[in-house]
């Protein structure tokens, strides 16, 4: 194989594992950015659609209006959530509580946090960078929904009678 005069071997090589570490610095930037994107759209639409399956999928909620459907402003949304004499307006603020549960702390944050070294209550909310309180809400609504425990991957996350997690072998 000919090379330019004065080029070496070693420098080709340097070369080549330089352009393949950018690469994927920029392919692992690409996906990052991709993923906030889908995460900032799928906060926008449920802030504005709603999380029910049957609203959220429908195409005409999507359309380009000329008037602006005035249901779905986040006026409007906010307004209605703060009367909670009304049922569906406590369904949406429970619904939104349960987003805020899984994406603050979620089971996957419990374990990151045992695989972390932290063995308390404590030590967990400071290492989720949440308020003890809001971490006993979510381990309460994770209680209700699941149980006694649930199992994710090669562990099991006790709720009662007290919060633990046990890694299956």
């Amino acid at each position: 194989m000919k090379y330019r005069e004065g080029i070496t071997f070693e420098q080709v090589a340097s070369l080549y594992f330089f352009d393949r570490s950018l690469r994927n610095a920029v392919m692992s930037s690409m996906l990052d950015l991709e993923e906030h994107v889908k995460t900032v759209a799928a906060e926008v639409v449920a802030k504005n659609i709603g999380t029910d399956h049957n609203v959220y999928l429908n195409k005409r909620n999507y359309r380009n209006k000329r008037v602006r459907n005035q249901h779905f402003t986040l006026d409007a949304i906010l307004g209605n959530i703060l009367d909670q004499s009304v049922t569906a307006n406590r369904k949406q603020e429970l619904r939104g509580r349960i987003w805020a549960y899984n994406r603050l702390i979620g089971l996957t944050g419990i374990l990151r946090a045992y695989k972390m070294g932290c063995r308390n209550r404590y030590e967990i909310a400071e290492c989720l960078d949440v308020p003890e309180e809001t971490l006993q809400e979510a381990l309460n609504y994770y209680h209700a929904r699941y149980g006694v425990c649930t199992q994710i991957d090669n562990f099991v996350i006790y709720f009662e009678p007290a919060l633990g997690v046990m890694e299956l072998l």
